[in-house]
């Protein structure tokens, strides 16, 4: 019997408002999304009320280059709130993306945000830490697991993957708001329905800084910014008289291989891939090996996804080189009972012709699930001892050519039922004995603990406002500047 076919429209929508993006801007936001290994989504554009001629000629171009587009438009400004809802009353997705006409994606933010919505239904939203670009280099690792932090200030940015009708159960975004912040009202608005997310512990989205930035009273003007907190605070009254909502996590009841989502089946503009299950990109050796594997396997046309099974010490230790752009750090986004299907979803999407084990223990676990579910996979493990590894040993394949070792992409039948679900009962069985260790995602970050100190409340929350305060009501006096008065 040949393996179930999936043809099923995209269950995921990219929202991007704009109004009078900057061209350049733009198409770098567009490259991003071209980049994404998750492509099976519905782009809708929201031009709200853009003046620029330039910018009005791209929009009416894009159609003919991106099949599928929706471009929608108001007739006059209406800010970003209205946008963003007009964008998901138009998508019939379970779930949309909302990006920002000059912000960027990395290429499996999707993949990853959607897994984790997908396999935890208790779960409203996810994002990512968040790399800053642009007139201004940083790293930023706010998130959803700061909870009450979000009483006081907004602890993320607006981009995220959101579950459509978690967004319809609160009826959106407040257009009232069009002065900046309406995202931390968003996401309290969230939290005052009991909804709430979670971060994926890896760098995966960029915020572009301006070098003339735009002026957002209620981000900007420190007044506005204690009215603005002072008016959340008077709406969500609740949420500072009950427990904030949390990114409960809970294991599985039942083990199975099916998809936690609809997808339109194998890719058939990509090569053919080589899936790399290697231990964790924070053993030197391991990486160096991945180096070169990687190198070898590209000069003979393989694409490859690598995916790190085994945890590292620390989410930061665990980050792959740049090269590896299609890479998976299970323990950022999977639970032990979801390898087995996401293993199956990499070796029907990519499509993978071979898999080769390094240093994996997790791999070894799951190796009996990937022969049974995929007879003739090749399955090999990477030669790597316990002396130096050299560059070599590296840069050579197992024997010939990886081409010899990995053919091409052949016919590939499902295996009986009953033989695949004892091998998930056995599996079932043994990360049962394991111990019941919650995912990096609820993991304590330096971040967390310094927020959550009294100082740092004390500090940024009612010394550091009354002081900003106090000078811009000076400057308004006198006519000068903050800097001009201390000189």
């Amino acid at each position: 019997m040949l393996l179930d076919s999936h043809h099923s429209s995209p269950c995921v929508s990219v929202i991007v408002p704009a109004y009078n993006p900057p061209l350049s801007a733009f198409e770098e936001t567009l490259a991003s999304l071209r980049a994404s290994t998750f492509s099976d989504f519905n782009l809708i554009l929201v031009d709200d009320g853009s003046t620029n001629p330039a910018f009005q000629t791209r929009l009416a171009a894009l159609p003919n280059e991106w099949p599928g587009v929706t471009v929608l438009h108001h007739a006059a400004n209406r800010g970003l709130s209205a946008a963003r809802n007009t964008g998901v009353q138009h998508c019939d997705t379970p779930y949309f993306v909302q990006l920002d006409a000059d912000d960027q994606l990395a290429p499996t933010f999707i993949e990853k945000a959607l897994w984790l919505l997908a396999t935890h239904p208790q779960w409203s939203f996810c994002n990512s830490w968040l790399e800053g670009f642009g007139a201004r280099h940083y790293r930023w690792e706010g998130s959803f697991a700061a909870g009450p932090l979000f009483r006081y200030e907004n602890c993320v940015s607006s981009l995220a993957m959101v579950r459509r009708q978690s967004d319809r159960s609160i009826a959106g975004h407040d257009e009232a708001i069009r002065a900046g912040a309406e995202d931390w009202d968003y996401w309290l608005r969230m939290a005052a329905h009991g909804l709430w997310g979670v971060t994926v512990p890896e760098y995966l989205l960029r915020y572009r800084h301006h070098a003339v930035p735009t002026f957002w009273a209620n981000r900007d003007d420190l007044e506005r910014q204690a009215q603005f907190a002072r008016s959340l605070r008077q709406r969500f009254a609740l949420l500072w008289q009950r427990p904030f909502p949390e990114a409960a996590w809970t294991r599985p009841e039942q083990l199975d291989d099916e998809l936690p989502f609809d997808w339109p089946g194998p890719s058939a503009e990509l090569p053919p891939h080589v899936l790399v299950l290697l231990s964790d990109w924070a053993d030197a050796k391991v990486a160096l090996a991945c180096d070169h594997l990687g190198a070898s396997l590209a000069r003979e046309g393989f694409g490859v996804t690598w995916c790190a099974t085994d945890t590292g010490a620390r989410p930061t230790d665990a980050t792959p080189p740049s090269a590896a752009v299609d890479s998976f750090t299970w323990g950022h986004f999977l639970r032990p009972k979801d390898r087995p299907r996401f293993l199956r979803y990499l070796v029907e999407r990519r499509p993978v012709v071979g898999v080769v084990r390094l240093a994996s223990r997790a791999s070894e676990e799951l190796l009996p699930y990937l022969r049974a579910r995929f007879p003739g996979l090749p399955c090999h493990e990477y030669p790597l001892g316990a002396a130096a590894f050299s560059r070599a040993e590296a840069s050579a394949p197992l024997t010939g050519t990886w081409a010899s070792i990995f053919p091409a992409r052949a016919q590939r039948v499902s295996p009986p039922a009953s033989q695949l679900s004892e091998i998930l009962a056995d599996y079932d069985r043994l990360i049962a004995a394991q111990p019941n260790l919650p995912p990096w995602w609820l993991a304590d970050t330096p971040w967390l603990r310094r927020h959550r100190s009294w100082w740092y409340h004390l500090k940024h929350h009612v010394l550091r406002p009354a002081r900003d305060r106090g000078w811009q009501r000076l400057t308004r006096l006198v006519g000068r500047s903050p800097n001009e008065l201390d000189a």
